[in-house]
């Protein structure tokens, strides 16, 4: 009884449902922990250092200083062909931040 009650007491207020109300749900130490070893972005070869291929990460490299997942502060340089025009867009944060 008691957990159906606080079930629907949940589902009445709809802020639940906002990013916002789940951004500060988990740290980026604890983020940084779950993607190092298993993340799609994880280029590894001989004689090389573990390199990392996603987004704000400009250094390539796969630890938490240059990490555009798991780190606060993001920065990355990228470029927009539309037509003839080439733009230069350069982002400081996560789109959902």
């Amino acid at each position: 009884w008691l957990k159906r009650k606080a079930t629907r007491a949940l589902h009445a207020d709809p802020s639940w449902k906002r990013a916002d109300h789940c951004r500060g749900a988990m740290s980026s130490t604890l983020i940084w922990e779950c993607i190092k070893g298993n993340s799609s972005f994880i280029r590894k070869s001989t004689n090389m250092p573990i390199m990392s291929a996603e987004k704000g990460n400009l250094c390539s490299l796969n630890s938490f200083k240059f990490s555009g997942l798991a780190n606060a502060q993001v920065f990355d340089v990228s470029s927009t062909k539309n037509g003839s025009n080439e733009k230069i867009v350069i982002t400081t944060r996560h789109s959902k931040a």
